[in-house]
């Protein structure tokens, strides 16, 4: 065969590839054409758990319902008309993305003239139970694609439960996003990098440590590792291999259990290592407020101050100041308006009553800090402070609440202050400063926008939508909510028939609260099921429950004696729901995680107390009882044991796993021993070094 015949006959191939591949696309339903039109453009945003699903949700029946789409009419379907361009009732879509192509708009047009049919109606294939022995396998495979150096840094999330369950793909895609947007919100790496999906059906995604600086300075996968209650050492060849690999006990977590955690305390702050103070964590940004009010007023910080708020209770001022990696605000929120809380009064000398932090991380995304009026971190905010008025539960928790808040980074606000500082002829206060601080309108503005727009690219790196509710909040609540048995099956790793005829066949799972499971409607509450899980997993023979809550207890304080009722009027670390609630009575508000009592807080994992802030204004009886033998000597020092510090400076009004808190004053302890401490003049530590010999 000559060389132009060769020619011609590969042109003709080619032609003939083409034209199979247009036939095929043609001879998709016009519908199925339409939908994977809005699955790549709109899903996002108008999803079911889209971050504008309030306003659009991109079902058919909705679309029909509420005459987005007018089945015939493409000229008067609203949804059409914003793709073409601007109408009387909003923006073109996608908003804040370039238009879709002409061919799209005609794809569009052509499935409404043809009467907008139901792409739901269409039945999709069957999927395919992953097993976890598949799921194993698929991870293993990437490991070892990995170079040997690497693999001690590769972490992996999977959301094969939830695929194996029937969640929609809507759900997944909500899912897939969040874990992109969370990780990335939890990173002092100086990049957005978004999991990579592994396996084809996009439900197990690998993470590099490294990426996101979880190896530096403590092992941020080991906090992970402690505080999942669902991890498994399966029966598996496979997962031996893989934790001998990876150099790691639990190689993989569900992607939604730590959504539903790690975007809250103590997680959200151990991952972040949040230190126990503002100034702490101002010297970790190299932000110097002090210095900065007193020589830099209008250089390196600019204050506004308004009576209205999205969720303060009262007056609100917030102050902006440059940091290492963009913005540091900081706001002063006031449990009353009168006296030297009147703002408008006292520009300069307000007393207030705690505070948010937002700032900026490498990666220009956003974290958070909530803080009482010396400075000390809390996991939630006094309620007769600041309040989530719009959600069902008016708590504002850090991280989650404040990430529900600021889904378009800042928010913006109009400063109430300067023209009152303007006006007032003879002020009790230094005039001249005020004005300095107090920004005129311009540069303020110019400020938020600037921190808005980094906000808004690094959203955009990390998958997320900007803007609207936040998919986390929704994810959230659908985590903490009851589980049928195909969700309790999945978690296991079995299917819903052989997972219920387990139970009806073992009678130590017939006594536990998993036979409702296989009633009709039947289904399990989460703790319940938490409780339980280790259970289930024993008597199926999958493996060894792996879980470490009492392990973090026990670091807290390893001689408190568990499972004791205490009858001394106070409870401590370790003490059951029902233990607080007999010592302190009901509280004003709860989660699955944590009581509030007006300012005071107690946060439990399984059932049990891990951490507590007592608020001065409203005491909890709360108690550390330090072993018995230890000494008492007057002071502690680095590498005095947690009973020592308490033997010397008493019980912590606040505690966590990492640290204690004394009115201001913090100490910070790694492997029980106090490596580092902050001393207020307020309430000074009981604390010497001692010069080594």
């Amino acid at each position: 065969m000559n060389s132009k015949l060769k020619a011609f006959c590969t042109i003709i191939c080619l032609l003939m590839l083409f034209w199979s591949h247009h036939i095929a696309s043609a001879q998709q339903p016009i519908s199925q054409q339409a939908f994977a039109i809005f699955e790549q453009h709109c899903l996002d945003c108008h999803g079911e758990f889209g971050s504008y699903s309030d306003v659009l949700t991109i079902k058919h029946k909705d679309l029909i319902e509420d005459r987005s789409v007018i089945p015939g009419q493409p000229d008067t379907s609203e949804l059409y008309l914003r793709l073409l361009g601007d109408t009387d009732t909003g923006s073109q879509m996608p908003l804040g993305q370039e238009p879709l192509d002409a061919d799209a708009i005609a794809t569009i047009r052509r499935w409404i003239e043809a009467g907008a049919p139901d792409w739901e109606a269409i039945p999709k294939p069957e999927r395919r139970f992953i097993t976890t022995e598949a799921m194993l396998k698929t991870i293993h495979t990437h490991v070892t694609s990995l170079t040997a150096f690497d693999r001690s840094f590769a972490r992996y999330f999977t959301l094969t439960h939830l695929y194996n369950a029937g969640a929609s793909d809507d759900n997944l895609r909500a899912y897939r996003s969040a874990l992109s947007k969370l990780v990335n919100s939890l990173s002092w790496g100086a990049e957005v990098i978004k999991p990579t999906p592994i396996d084809q059906e996009e439900t197990i995604f690998y993470i590099d440590l490294r990426h996101y600086e979880w190896d530096i300075k403590s092992d941020k996968w080991y906090k992970i590792e402690q505080a999942y209650p669902y991890g498994v050492q399966l029966n598996s060849s496979t997962y031996t291999t893989l934790c001998q690999e990876t150099d790691c006990e639990l190689p993989f977590v569900r992607a939604d259990w730590f959504i539903a955690t790690a975007s809250l305390p103590p997680l959200y702050h151990e991952i972040l290592g949040l230190p126990e103070t503002d100034k702490q964590l101002e010297t970790q940004l190299e932000v110097n407020v002090a210095e900065n009010l007193k020589n830099a007023p209008g250089v390196r910080v600019w204050r506004a101050g308004f009576n209205e708020s999205g969720v303060s209770v009262n007056n609100r001022i917030v102050e902006r100041h440059k940091s290492r990696y963009g913005a540091y605000w900081k706001s002063y929120d006031f449990a009353g308006n009168v006296g030297s809380q009147n703002i408008f009064t006292h520009p300069l000398d307000f007393t207030h009553d705690g505070g948010e932090i937002i700032f900026n991380l490498p990666n220009g995304l956003q974290a958070y800090y909530l803080t009482t009026a010396t400075g000390e971190r809390l996991d939630e905010a006094p309620i007769n402070i600041v309040s989530d008025a719009g959600s069902r539960d008016p708590i504002v928790r850090n991280g989650l609440s404040c990430m529900g808040c600021h889904t378009e980074g800042m928010k913006i606000f109009k400063d109430q202050m300067r023209s009152v500082i303007e006006q007032n002829l003879n002020p009790s206060y230094d005039k001249a400063q005020a004005l300095r601080l107090y920004a005129e309108k311009s540069e303020m503005d110019s400020l938020v926008r600037e921190d808005i727009a980094r906000y808004r690219q690094a959203i955009a790196a990390a998958g997320g939508v900007f803007g609207g509710s936040e998919p986390i909040q929704q994810l959230v609540k659908q985590f903490e909510g009851p589980l049928d048995a195909t969700h309790a099956a999945a978690e296991v790793g079995l299917e819903t028939d052989d997972f219920l005829q387990n139970i009806r066949e073992n009678s130590t799972l017939q006594d536990s609260d998993l036979l409702v499971l296989g009633v009709q409607n039947g289904s399990v509450k989460r703790d319940a099921w938490e409780s339980q899980f280790g259970t289930a997993v024993s008597l199926l023979n999958l493996g060894k429950h792996t879980n470490r809550t009492l392990e973090r207890i026990t670091e807290l304080n390893p001689e408190l004696p568990r499972n004791k009722k205490l009858n001394d009027g106070y409870f401590t670390v370790g003490s059951t729901k029902d233990e607080v609630v007999a010592v302190q009575g009901t509280p004003k508000s709860l989660s699955q995680r944590s009581f509030s009592y007006d300012g005071s807080s107690v946060g439990f994992e399984n059932d049990r107390v891990i951490r507590w802030y007592s608020s001065p204004l409203n005491p909890l009886k709360v108690r550390i009882v330090p072993a018995r033998d230890t000494p008492n000597k007057g002071y502690f020092t680095v590498g005095s044991t947690k009973d020592e510090v308490v033997a010397v400076q008493g019980t912590p009004n606040s505690l966590s796993q990492w640290s204690f808190g004394y009115g201001g004053s913090s100490v910070n302890f790694k492997n029980d021993r106090v490596i580092r401490w902050y001393s207020s003049p307020l309430n000074p530590l009981k604390a010497k070094m001692i010069p080594e010999n």
